[in-house]
């Protein structure tokens, strides 16, 4: 039965010359284990690329980001405008929503990826124009007016959140790196939009001066509001300290403690004060000062993740290296050992032949 099976081997390697024998052995023995290599060698090459299509997305969602801050901003200020008759305000606002094609332009031109570019395009075409105080933008109540402008800015957020999660970053498996992206993705703006809602019904209040019955209303429920937020921002605080970085908790204390401030100016200055003396410019110029912990929130979180990523890069490039390394050198022992062995049984087996001759 044996003999049966190789039988047919036997024959085809009858027909062959020793050297053919030894060529065919050595190169069905080679290919397995080239392709076996070839194959760690991908695996290996494909974690480094998506660390760093991870590290190109970072300085990407950043820069989303940081243009949606801006947009919010704009989004307190002509909330409070459209309503509010004080020109003073409606010239702020004019001229903040005047300055947005040129920073949709610069984020445009920094970004490096061409589907997001084109996203972003599409987000210009349209929704920038509905950043508007006068015409078919103008709602009937401040708070409708907040909502149809924050509904603009969330489109960005879902952009910022889509593009993390095609490039990998919200789904990587390091918990630290999933901690900060949702963070900086989810859990932070939610408390920043809290905060907004407060910035622009202050300056609501403060613009309107003698306060009318429905805006004691309004800010009792945006001290509600950010009452909530404060309760989220523990959220916060708890993933920051989770990350082992000071900088980062202590900012996190922060924005706690900055929510707190500014429920509390309201309450104050506004909801049981007995007359409305603050001008809204000196409070929106406190808000920008003070909401600043937001910025080095994202200061911090930002850098600890390109850190993280960047040393998990390293160390692949490192293995691959090792690992081109050792599979060259060991093939290259391999091909040699068997070169050196052929070598030597040609010569034995042309000893025998002259002996043999000889004889």
């Amino acid at each position: 039965m044996f003999r049966s099976l190789m039988l047919p081997g036997i024959k085809f390697m009858g027909r062959l010359s020793y050297a053919s024998k030894f060529s065919l052995i050595s190169f069905l023995f080679l290919v397995p284990l080239v392709i076996l290599s070839g194959q760690v060698f991908l695996a290996a090459f494909d974690s480094m690329k998506k660390t760093e299509r991870e590290i190109n997305a970072v300085h990407s969602v950043e820069l989303l980001l940081a243009f949606a801050e801006e947009l919010e901003i704009v989004r307190d200020i002509s909330a409070a405008a459209v309503i509010q008759s004080d020109q003073a305000l409606r010239d702020e606002a004019t001229r903040l929503i005047g300055l947005l094609p040129q920073k949709t332009k610069t984020l445009i031109d920094q970004l490096d990826d061409d589907n997001l570019i084109t996203t972003i395009e599409e987000w210009r075409s349209q929704y920038l124009g509905r950043f508007s105080i006068v015409g078919e933008q103008r709602q009937p109540a401040f708070l409708d007016q907040f909502n149809y402008f924050q509904t603009n800015i969330e489109e960005i957020y879902l952009t910022a959140r889509q593009y993390a999660q095609t490039s990998g970053l919200t789904l990587d498996s390091d918990d630290t790196i999933q901690r900060l992206t949702s963070t900086l993705l989810i859990d932070l703006p939610q408390v920043e939009k809290a905060a907004g809602l407060g910035h622009s019904a202050g300056i609501y209040a403060f613009a309107e001066q003698y306060l009318q019955s429905s805006t004691y209303d309004l800010m009792n429920l945006i001290y509600d509001e950010i009452l909530a937020a404060e309760q989220g921002t523990e959220l916060v605080m708890a993933n920051a300290e989770v990350t082992g970085d000071a900088a980062l908790a202590d900012n996190a204390r922060n924005v706690l403690a900055f929510l707190n401030d500014l429920r509390m100016t309201l309450d104050e200055q506004v909801i049981m004060a007995a007359s409305i003396e603050r001008p809204w410019q000196d409070f929106h110029n406190y808000y920008l000062e003070a909401s600043s912990v937001f910025d080095n929130m994202r200061g911090n979180a930002f850098p600890l993740l390109q850190t993280r990523l960047e040393e998990r890069l390293a160390g692949q490039t490192t293995r691959v290296t090792t690992l081109v390394t050792v599979l060259l050198v060991t093939l290259s022992i391999i091909v040699y050992l068997y070169l050196s062995f052929f070598m030597s049984v040609r010569a034995t087996i042309k000893s025998f032949t002259k002996t043999a001759g000889v004889v």
